[in-house]
């Protein structure tokens, strides 16, 4: 506003200062006209005290005094008709152009007055110089412009004088104006100042203090949005912003609070439709036996149960996103299943009337893979801002529903061990009773032999559901480290003669080989050693009758820990058994528990260690145990 009233002000007082600077330039020509009138009557009153006495005077008088009153008349006559017609040439002025100019009514009277003057002055004056110009009468010129110069130098004042009033009203006018428009100029610059302060200046004081609150981790306070200026344009967009960092907040505390997975999928299907469209959501999970599997599902905010949908994972456009781990867009969804009937999962979004979707890779570690999928009806709905929006909360995401997958397993096991110690306490007290009535029978000399086999038989039963119950209590039961200092090879060698009745019945030949003599690890001794007599006992139970079972203890040159392996050099087992094996109540043997490795690898995790298993059919079933060195 300041710069456009400058700007007036300098096109109006450019004008001004033109109509001065032509009144200077005016000035001086009405200067021009005096000075001529006074030089003239000077000159006369010269020649008329030095009259020529002789021919010789006078053709020196006529070569000066003549042409000198002459070119008076000339100038005179010039500046009258400029006067006259108010078109100043660029000779008279100085100036490139012509000069025209509107005199003022008072200026107008004396060029009017000076031009009566003049032309009536001239005349007499051109009339006593004679008609003769090479023999004029200068001596009669001399006395006309001596007795009558006062007329002409009169009118030629008065001229001035008009002149120079005309000017100065012109300055007065200039400074008049000069200090309306600092009056005004002063008002304004304070009605901008006034109008900055309570649009900016307090906008932007409020915006600061909102974002402070908002740094402090206020996510639900919104800056004032007021109008549709910078300020509140500035302040919608961190508003969105603001919104949006609300609801992935949200989205952490509710995944990390155990919600499940239909909880999680409506507060996406809900919340993340205001920056991403979703018209259907669901998440599908990796499974043991290289298959996905669809978990849960909303359309339209709505969940749905879909029992249980397998696929192949291997060739689909599901791998294709995990083993990118970037998000997969398909953009038309028809036309990809088109191309390759293999992608079937497409089919249940066409059903839903999908048309687009977006796949993104759920991958962390080994306790999470899968692909969330966001669907649309409509065609074009994603942009590339939303393919970047996913892409960067992939890992939060992703990290967020391991996290519920992992509460779901602790919730999962957690209710499994309450019931398996309810039930191990109820068994316990008539599996005593049947134990007493069977060794009653077992050392009976009343009963025949066939009973007392049978006896000793149940007898053998049921200690083996006593073991079961005590597997079933130690796994339900939640581990409680007490770790110092100890040498992994003495408690090898010192649960191989734990077991060494065992290793004998088999005629089994066991090796330890070690290949660096520091193996001091920072363990719980006593859960230690239920680690290695479990995986030895299944080394033992694994190899042929007069097999070797070696151990290997080694250190691993990247990272310094200690490596226990244990091979039995028996019959191998197969890829799918082996994905399984530490898992619960999953086992291969006839009387086995399945709880065996599974406890075993508690144990392991719980140390901060790791344990892996491979198997070949030449050189039999490794079990590789990696502990963190001392």
């Amino acid at each position: 506003g300041k710069t456009i009233f400058a700007g007036m002000e300098f096109i109006i007082n450019e004008s001004v200062l033109e109509q001065i600077y032509q009144a200077e330039k005016i000035i001086q020509l009405g200067g021009k006209l005096q000075k001529s009138s006074q030089q003239m009557t000077m000159q006369a009153m010269n020649y008329l005290a030095n009259k020529p006495t002789d021919s010789a005077t006078y053709e020196r008088d006529l070569k000066l005094y003549y042409q000198d009153l002459i070119a008076h008349i000339d100038t005179y006559d010039m500046i009258d008709n400029a006067f006259m017609s108010s078109r100043f040439s660029p000779e008279m002025t100085g100036m490139d152009d012509m000069m025209e100019t509107t005199l003022s009514p008072e200026v107008e009277t004396a060029v009017k007055d000076l031009h009566k003057t003049w032309n009536k002055w001239r005349k007499l004056l051109i009339e006593k110089l004679g008609g003769e110009p090479s023999m004029p009468r200068l001596n009669l010129a001399a006395k006309y412009i001596d007795q009558n110069g006062k007329e002409l130098s009169e009118a030629s004042d008065r001229l001035l004088l008009k002149l120079s009033e005309h000017a100065y009203s012109r300055k007065q006018q200039l400074q008049q104006f000069n200090q309306y428009v600092l009056i005004f100029t002063v008002i304004t610059a304070l009605v901008i100042s006034f109008w900055f302060y309570r649009r900016v200046i307090r906008s932007l004081t409020e915006t600061g203090k909102g974002m402070e609150l908002i740094a402090l981790g206020d996510f639900r306070h919104r800056l004032p949005v007021t109008g549709n200026d910078e300020i509140s344009q500035m302040n919608d967009r961190f508003n969105y912003l603001n919104q949006q960092l609300q609801m992935l907040f949200q989205l952490m505390a509710r995944l990390y609070d155990g919600s499940n997975l239909d909880e999680s999928l409506k507060f996406i299907s809900e919340e993340f439709s205001t920056i991403l469209p979703i018209d259907w959501i669901g998440v599908l999970l990796v499974t043991g036996d290289s298959k996905i599997q669809l978990e849960r599902g909303y359309y339209e905010g709505h969940p749905e149960n879909f029992g249980s949908i397998r696929f192949d994972l291997e060739g689909t456009l599901l791998k294709q996103s995990l083993d990118t781990g970037s998000p997969l867009h398909i953009e038309d969804i028809e036309a990809r299943l088109a191309s390759n009937q293999q992608y079937r999962f497409l089919n249940i979004l066409i059903s839903k009337s999908c048309r687009e979707a977006i796949f993104l890779p759920l991958v962390h570690s080994e306790t999470l893979q899968g692909v969330l999928v966001f669907a649309s009806k409509q065609s074009h709905s994603y942009t590339p801002e939303h393919m970047t929006l996913l892409k960067n909360l992939s890992m939060l995401i992703t990290l967020s529903f391991s996290q519920t997958v992992k509460l779901a397993d602790y919730q999962h096991l957690a209710a499994i061990g309450r019931f398996a110690t309810g039930i191990a306490h109820e068994i316990r007290s008539p599996l005593a009773t049947i134990n007493m009535a069977i060794d009653y029978f077992r050392n009976s000399t009343e009963v025949s032999d066939a009973v007392r086999k049978r006896a000793l038989l149940a007898s053998d039963e049921a200690e083996r559901v006593k073991h079961l119950m005590e597997e079933i209590l130690l796994y339900a039961k939640p581990l409680s480290l007490q770790t110092h200092k100890h040498d992994l090879k003495e408690l090898t060698d010192y649960s191989m003669s734990l077991v060494k009745t065992d290793f004998e019945a088999k005629h089994l030949h066991f090796e330890v080989l070690t290949g660096d003599q520091h193996t001091l690890v920072m363990v719980d001794r006593d859960k230690l050693i239920q680690v290695i007599i479990n995986l030895l006992q299944n080394a033992i139970q694994a190899s042929n009758h007069g097999g070797t079972v070696v151990v290997i203890l080694s250190r691993d040159p990247v990272t310094g820990w200690l490596i226990f392996e244990i091979n039995n050099r028996g019959e191998g087992i197969s890829q799918e058994s082996l994905e399984k094996v530490f898992e619960p109540f999953y086992t291969t043997r006839a009387h086995g528990t399945g709880l065996g490795l599974n406890i075993v690898k508690r144990i392991v995790e719980a140390h901060g260690g790791e344990i892996k298993a491979s198997s070949d059919e030449n050189t039999g079933t490794t079990i590789k145990l990696s502990l963190p060195s001392a």
